[in-house]
């Protein structure tokens, strides 16, 4: 996160490659909990990087606002021999949004 923006990085690691840092700002995708009633973004994670296949799969980013909702947008990462890994990350015209609400932490809730 930085200046109310939060960004997802991805650096190729293939041998032969550039290994430089490519960022994508994630704060400008449809449904970004940007203040009022769902609070501005306080914190963010990676919740789960799927590999194939799988149904959803992807990279899981949650973010957590200031309010103590939770939401997610699933990005996926791609590359070929001939171009440099990029992560893809949806931006659907509204009324369809890219960060979908999740189930939100309540007090008392651990799972440890």
């Amino acid at each position: 996160m930085s200046d109310g923006n939060t960004y997802a990085g991805i650096r190729d690691v293939r041998p032969g490659e550039n290994h430089t840092l490519r960022w994508t700002d994630l704060s400008t995708r449809t449904g970004y909990p940007d203040g009022g009633d769902t609070g501005e973004v306080c914190g963010v994670s990676v919740n789960e990087h799927s590999q194939g296949n799988q149904d959803l799969a992807g990279i899981k980013i949650d973010v957590l606002t200031t309010t103590g909702l939770v939401y997610e947008i699933i990005c996926t990462e791609s590359h070929s021999s001939n171009t440099p890994a990029t992560l893809t990350c949806p931006n659907p015209a509204p009324p369809a949004l890219a960060w979908l609400p999740l189930n939100s932490p309540q007090p008392g809730d651990d799972n440890s």
